[in-house]
């Protein structure tokens, strides 16, 4: 359910954007519950959440919109190397 109703809807939120770009959206979206959860990112997948931590995932997702998640991608993006 957590998939489908906040993760979904941010993604669905960035294709009507971007028609092409769901796999950038999956990553972002997959970073930035990572961080809002702070967790690794493998560990943060939704499929690796027990109950607990699915009830932290909803609170952090519950408010946030799509534009919150590129602000993340943005501000927490890779630096390239020199």
């Amino acid at each position: 359910m957590l998939r489908e109703r906040q993760v979904e809807r941010l993604i669905g939120e960035a294709l009507r954007h971007c028609p092409n770009g769901r796999t950038i959206a999956e990553e972002r979206v997959a970073s930035f519950l990572a961080h809002e959860l702070r967790l690794p990112l493998a560990e943060a997948a939704v499929e690796r959440l027990n109950l607990e931590w699915c009830r932290h995932a909803w609170r952090a997702l519950q408010g946030a919109s799509y534009a919150d998640v590129t602000k993340h991608a943005q501000t927490y993006r890779p630096r390239k190397a020199a």
